[in-house]
């Protein structure tokens, strides 16, 4: 198979050994030092903003709100948690600075993920025009981690057509990517932020202290980002993750500040260079995030947390660039086996994650340009590589094999035979018959084949027009492909169901293999 050529992203620090003699910083983000505060300044147009990085900067709040030109009601977005915890002690200071606030506490979610939904945006939304039927102005406020951030920048780009609002992360995921970049968005139940918006905050305001309230496994989970931002940019990152280990994970003042500020500024180069995300060069911030989202949504956002499921995501992406030959040096898997096992994150997928839902996901990534899946991978630790074609086989291959084998249940054994896998061991459900033969005349175009996972035979289907029904006999059609068989049972989202309407997505078992692209008839 020929190699697509690849498109790379080369940090601007990046020069050959014999010429090097010290990075040479030319991106227009920048950062200075008062005390104990630092400030970055991402250089997105036409509106740049700083980020401030400090012990305690959280009590300047007031102050940075009038530096900034900002005006009217702060509306307080935040959880219950994260409201007894601080989010009280930010109103009152507010309020003593003759700031009016209001404060809109998210709906409990068994998981924080599910709290980006449309159901919660309609609730923020109704809840604020309620709030400024006076006729004041107003800003939002993200005070939690990225699930707030998110839920409160789509409401703030959306309200009125865009209001103001500011970042005040919580968690060590949003203090280090979440909070800077400007994407927000909420989910839908087939794949993650499907429905956002590119809308940048006024400010971040990083308060490293919120972290020593930070749960151990909120913690780890955020180092998973920042293991990201050493895998694709910063070696000497990577090298301080693994020496000073412990100062990290004690949580020390000095490991905070620096891998916080060391992330943000990584962060803040790239988003400026890539505002809207129309250059390419913002995909490399996806690296582990394209198996990493299609975990998190096979799991229904109940399995694994966003952190683990990178984790998981960066592993396996830096298994193909082996296998890719973008990466000659195997070393790297075994430095970062060792890191995410320092920092606690996993390195297989859980049996409660079911592989076809997994794959499936995979097909709405948002990265997949004209079918063809786009991943970033790695060449070294600090250097990486846009692929634009990653074959479908040897995806599947990866993820079988990243399964948890525990109890002599191996991926085989969890679910990956045809019949368990799509029926669910529903014995009435089971296919009697598969049919193939000379295809009858086709009649009307139905579906078109999104993927084709041969060794478990199972074709994942996009339905175009109409209704494809149990029992329906369908012709699938393509270059290589000629022959008719009979739906006796398909699959949406890991649920057995009785048809398939237009824009929905089914598996179903196929006698022969199929292609990307082939159509189907009935």
């Amino acid at each position: 198979m020929a190699r697509p050529a690849p498109t790379r992203f080369i940090p601007d620090r990046e020069r050959s050994s014999s010429t090097r003699k010290r990075p040479r910083r030319t991106y227009r983000s920048s950062d200075r030092s008062s005390g104990t505060l630092k400030t970055i300044r991402v250089a997105v147009k036409p509106n740049p903003y700083p980020i401030y990085i400090g012990s305690q900067s959280s009590s300047k709040l007031a102050q940075y709100i009038s530096e900034n030109k900002l005006s009217g009601t702060a509306v307080i977005v935040t959880q219950k948690e994260i409201w007894k915890h601080h989010g009280k002690k930010l109103a009152e200071q507010l309020s003593a600075s003759g700031i009016h606030a209001k404060t809109f506490i998210a709906p409990a979610t068994q998981k924080s993920e599910q709290m980006k939904s449309f159901s919660s945006l309609r609730k923020l939304l109704e809840k604020v025009a309620d709030w400024e039927c006076a006729g004041e102005g107003l800003f939002f406020i993200a005070l939690g981690g990225g699930v707030v951030g998110d839920l409160t920048g789509f409401a703030a780009s959306v309200y009125k057509r865009g209001v103001p609002f500011i970042q005040i992360p919580t968690t060590l995921t949003a203090q280090v990517d979440s909070s800077i970049g400007g994407k927000n968005a909420i989910d839908l139940p087939c794949g993650k932020n499907l429905i956002g918006t590119i809308y940048q905050p006024k400010f971040v305001l990083i308060d490293p202290d919120y972290l020593k309230t930070l749960s151990t496994e909120f913690f780890f989970d955020g180092m998973a980002e920042v293991i990201k931002y050493a895998m694709i940019m910063d070696e000497k990152l990577f090298r301080y993750l693994e020496k000073y280990s412990d100062k990290v994970i004690d949580r020390s003042d000095d490991a905070l500040e620096r891998i916080i500020t060391n992330s943000c500024r990584i962060k803040a180069q790239i988003v400026s260079k890539d505002t809207m995300d129309t250059k390419g060069i913002r995909a490399v911030l996806n690296f582990g995030h394209t198996i990493g989202h299609a975990i998190e949504a096979a799991g229904g956002y109940q399995g694994y947390s966003h952190g683990q499921a990178v984790a998981v995501g960066m592993l396996l992406a830096a298994e193909l660039s082996l296998d890719l030959n973008v990466m000659s040096n195997r070393a790297v898997v075994g430095k970062l086996r060792k890191l995410l096992s320092t920092y606690s994150l996993p390195q297989t997928i859980p049996s409660s994650i079911k592989i076809i839902p997994l794959l499936n996901a995979l097909l709405y990534d948002k990265k997949r340009i004209g079918g063809k899946n786009r991943f970033i991978l790695i060449k070294d630790i600090g250097s990486t590589e846009i692929y634009t074609d990653v074959p479908t086989e040897l995806i599947e291959d990866r993820v079988k094999k990243a399964y948890q084998k525990k109890g002599g249940s191996t991926a085989k054994k969890q679910g990956l035979g045809i019949l368990d896998l799509l029926f669910r061991g529903n014995a009435a459900n089971k296919p009697k018959k598969i049919y193939a033969g000379s295809p009858k005349t086709k009649t009307a175009q139905v579906g078109v084949v999104r993927a084709y996972f041969s060794k478990i035979k199972v074709a994942i289907v996009q339905v175009t027009d109409g209704t494809i029904r149990q029992g329906d006999r369908i012709n699938f059609q393509g270059r290589k492909t000629n022959f008719h068989s009979t739906v006796t049972s398909m699959q949406i989202n890991h649920k057995s169901v009785t048809e398939a309407a237009k824009g929905e997505t089914m598996g179903l078992t196929v006698p022969k293999p199929v292609r990307q692209g082939d159509k189907v008839y009935l």
